[in-house]
């Protein structure tokens, strides 16, 4: 058989020759070429994350790694630039789905690579330790959008329990809006001149009825109210205030340093005339930040 195999060659104008396994594979003399179905022809099976050396086929578990680490990293930094730009918690399914569908490409796809190694030809199969990790991929892609989603269907029961109660306290004159926007975030307009510090207590029990249980309020107008300085010290523990606007009335030391412990204060509407020059120092040591009747510290007359 060899030398009918040799005789043949010899005649079809070839000088060498091999045999692997029961297909006879060519090697043309003028060209030097080599068939494509050859076995040996190492470049056929160089893929990106598998390869062979003429044994068993073998995975490049660096680079999976490397790629997994760096689509993780990409995918966080991306996560917290969105929650910066849109002010929104960073959402948890946000991070993990899109880990689990690429995890699933890359599985795929080391799959297929084995089989294009192994059997030299492109073969949908699948062993059985991908078809266990792709199950184990889906069930946590799917349990993380499942607890993405009922996440948003508390915060939405919440969101409409405070709403309630914000509205019982404001009958008479007065709106409430909530907002996601940097997690929960509440603003309150009073126009009901009625509106006393006892009705100030109420609201702000209200606004703290969330899964944190802190004050949650952000926005409040007071300007047309009949509150007190009782009424402004309460207002120490609403950590999340950004904008408030206050009746005339005069205010104690005590009062103004309840104020400043909101830390979180910007913009501050009061009758500044009705204000200790001493006072106005504290504010302005305390919450440099502040713009006082729409004024930075810096384009205040007062500054000395």
């Amino acid at each position: 058989m060899r030398a009918r195999v040799r005789q043949d060659a010899e005649i079809g104008g070839c000088d060498r020759y091999f045999c692997a396994g029961k297909r006879l594979v060519t090697v043309a003399s003028e060209t030097g070429s080599v068939s494509p179905t050859d076995p040996t022809n190492d470049k056929s099976r160089r893929l990106i994350w598998v390869s062979s050396d003429g044994g068993r086929p073998r995975v490049h578990w660096r680079r999976v790694a490397a790629a997994m680490v760096a689509f993780a990293a990409v995918n966080s930094l991306g996560a917290v630039i969105n929650s910066r730009v849109s002010e929104m918690p960073i959402n948890v399914f946000g991070i993990f789905g899109p880990l689990c569908v690429f995890a699933t490409y890359l599985v795929l796809v080391v799959e297929l690579q084995l089989q294009r190694a192994q059997h030299a030809t492109w073969h949908v199969r699948y062993s059985l330790r991908a078809m266990l990790l792709m199950t184990a991929l889906a069930a946590v892609f799917f349990g993380a959008a499942t607890s993405a989603m009922r996440a948003n269907q508390r915060s939405f029961a919440v969101n409409q329990t405070v709403m309630d109660e914000l509205e019982a306290v404001l009958t008479g004159g007065g709106t409430a809006t909530i907002s996601m926007s940097g997690g929960r975030c509440i603003t309150c307009q009073v126009t009901r001149a009625g509106f006393s510090d006892d009705d100030l207590g109420r609201l702000i029990r209200a606004a703290s009825r969330g899964e944190s249980g802190r004050c949650e309020l952000s926005t409040l107008f007071l300007g047309g109210t009949s509150i007190a300085e009782a009424g402004v010290r309460q207002l120490a523990v609403c950590k999340k205030l950004t904008f408030v606007e206050l009746p005339s009335l005069e205010l104690s030391d005590e009062a103004l340093a309840g104020l400043a412990e909101c830390r979180s204060l910007q913009f501050l509407f009061l009758d500044e005339h009705r204000l200790k020059r001493d006072q106005l120092d504290q504010l302005r040591r305390r919450l440099p930040k502040l713009r006082l009747n729409g004024k930075t510290w810096s384009e205040r007359n007062d500054t000395p």
